[in-house]
């Protein structure tokens, strides 16, 4: 049966590195959707992996044309940024990967593939990390562009946002430690994916 695997966690948590070094080893049944974005790319990021770029008329069209499932605008330090994942066809004998979702978006998805297509993915990580990894992140920035009163408003924001037990309802449920480096936590996504598709 096909599946859709949709990492979620904190900023910080590191989808997107894992994202990264998954694309980097992609098996040849699995298949990547990058979310689409408003905002601007961060240092380092590159269209298509693991967001793809879009501008604020591109965005509004597929809107218009009924093209997007999960859906999510935040009012940020840098103005409004939206998210969203672009209907996909799903083919058979073919798994999905999707990163950087949130539970809303992930009930949206649940409702538009079904809930057992969907396997959520959590990044746990301590807040010491999380909020010391976003501050290295954002330095990575130019020094004109640099905004750390972002990086605290998405750290509380993400604080509330994607509580644990938000998530526990879903039928498939995987834990990831994100408090360990990237290929540590490759390693778990790669044992968690092979045991996925042998049931």
């Amino acid at each position: 049966m096909t599946k859709v695997f949709c990492t979620a966690g904190r900023s910080g948590a590191g989808k997107d590195a894992l994202t990264k070094a998954i694309l980097k080893n992609l098996p040849s049944n699995l298949k990547f959707i990058p979310m689409g974005t408003t905002r601007l790319p961060r240092h380092g990021d590159i269209d298509g992996y693991p967001n793809a770029f879009y501008s604020e008329d591109e965005y509004l069209k597929l809107l218009n044309d009924n093209m997007l499932i999960d859906i999510r605008t935040y009012d940020t330090k840098n103005g409004q940024q939206s998210y969203f994942m672009i209907k996909q066809d799903l083919e058979d004998n073919m798994n999905y990967l999707v990163s950087s979702e949130t539970p809303v978006g992930l009930h949206s998805l649940v409702e538009y593939y079904g809930e057992d297509t969907i396997h959520v993915v959590y990044l746990q990580a301590s807040d010491y990390n999380l909020i010391t990894r976003a501050i290295i992140r954002e330095s990575l920035n130019p020094l004109d562009s640099q905004n750390y009163a972002e990086v605290c408003r998405r750290f509380l924001s993400d604080k509330k946002d994607f509580e644990l037990g938000a998530f526990l309802e879903f039928k498939h449920m995987h834990f990831i430690d994100a408090d360990q480096d990237i290929p540590n936590m490759y390693y778990q996504w790669k044992k968690l994916y092979e045991t996925c598709c042998e049931n």
